[in-house]
């Protein structure tokens, strides 16, 4: 990712939505599912874990639903 001339927001600056909030803990489901089940040396349920984070939370949900909210000032 190229970020050269652009400044990063400090984590505490950023007001996350209900939305936000939501996809972040969905993320970290799918992540400990994940690493359960690379623990395991189950890859398929770990492919799984991730696609369906990608394809049903990430891709289904938070993008169509944060195109209700505009960016209220976010550079």
């Amino acid at each position: 990712m190229n970020l050269e001339g652009r400044s990063l927001l400090e984590p505490d600056a950023v007001k996350l939505t209900d939305i936000d909030r939501w996809i972040l803990s969905q993320l970290n489901a799918a992540a400990a599912a994940a690493r359960a089940a690379l623990e395991g040396t189950v890859f398929n349920e770990a492919a799984q874990a991730v696609y369906e984070f990608i394809w049903s939370d990430f891709c289904d949900w938070y993008i169509e639903a944060s195109k209700a909210f505009p960016l209220r000032g976010r550079p």
